[in-house]
């Protein structure tokens, strides 16, 4: 027993120690309640991933919309600035996700994914603009 928890502590460190010292950059998911306060502290660009013809339904005021399935979805987000925030949505989040990962890999450091999408931002109670009335 006490050789098995030698090596399970040994086998522990060594994989500590065999990891980056710095981990690559990440996006990281927040609720309605985190994205709205990140949209009130300004600084950033809020970024719709969803189709034009979603856009238009309705969408949280100031959002840019870069349909993440476009073929020019890399074209546009490099034209973005990379040392704003990026606060990122789609419809239920599954879509941003993607896009965030896409961000990540594109050299953006400060992305955050709406968990649940404009679906959990409604369900709150939250303001979309356009759309039908």
């Amino acid at each position: 027993m006490l050789f098995a928890a030698i090596g399970i502590a040994i086998s522990g460190v060594a994989r500590t120690s065999a990891a980056p010292a710095t981990a690559p950059a990440k996006w990281k998911d927040v609720d309605v309640a985190e994205f709205e306060r990140l949209i009130k502290a300004g600084g950033h660009v809020l970024l719709d991933v969803r189709t034009p013809r979603e856009f238009e339904r309705g969408h949280i005021a100031g959002a840019v919309n870069i349909d993440v399935r476009a073929d020019d979805f890399d074209d546009r987000i490099d034209r973005l600035d990379r040392g704003r925030v990026l606060l990122v949505y789609c419809r239920s989040g599954e879509r941003s996700a993607r896009a965030c990962d896409r961000l990540v890999e594109k050299g953006f450091t400060k992305v955050f994914n709406l968990e649940g999408g404009i679906i959990a931002w409604e369900d709150a109670g939250k303001e979309v603009v356009g759309g039908q009335p």
